[in-house]
């Protein structure tokens, strides 16, 4: 059975409502209210509380920029060293400023990349790398 959010939607057509129109999608939204809620008020006004539309159209493609090597090492991205536990044993492992990782840097774990927002741990086993957005991989 659809949900209550499903079964409240009423199709209303795009152009400017007639008169017909409107008492029709009345009658459809009374008779929607009576199967939800189990009553109807046709004598009382309603209220719209939200409106969902849908468009289609044409943009243009968004180009992202890339970020270009500093020659950053990951040595000088590290910011401390942390005793860090993974599956019971207790290593230490590095933290590295993720700012500062230069594009094209790949490592293994363990690893933990600290920004002001986020934390990410490269657990071992695992590696990862900057591509030229940023992003890791």
């Amino acid at each position: 059975m659809p949900d209550r959010a499903t079964r409240s939607r009423l199709p209303c057509p795009a152009a400017p409502l007639q008169d017909d129109e409107l008492r029709e999608l009345r009658l459809t939204f009374d008779r929607q209210h009576k199967s939800m809620f189990g009553h109807m008020a046709p004598e009382e006004s309603v209220e719209i509380v939200s409106y969902r539309v849908r468009g289609i159209g044409l943009v243009p493609p968004v180009e992202l920029p890339r970020f270009k090597r500093t020659g950053t090492t990951l040595a000088e991205a590290r910011r401390e060293t942390r005793r860090v536990r993974f599956d019971g044993e207790e290593v230490d492992c590095p933290v590295y400023q993720r700012e500062r990782l230069d594009v094209g840097l790949s490592f293994a774990g363990p690893a933990i990349l600290d920004q002001l927002d986020c934390t990410t741990v490269i657990c071992p086993g695992q590696t990862a790398r900057v591509d030229e957005w940023k992003n890791w991989l």
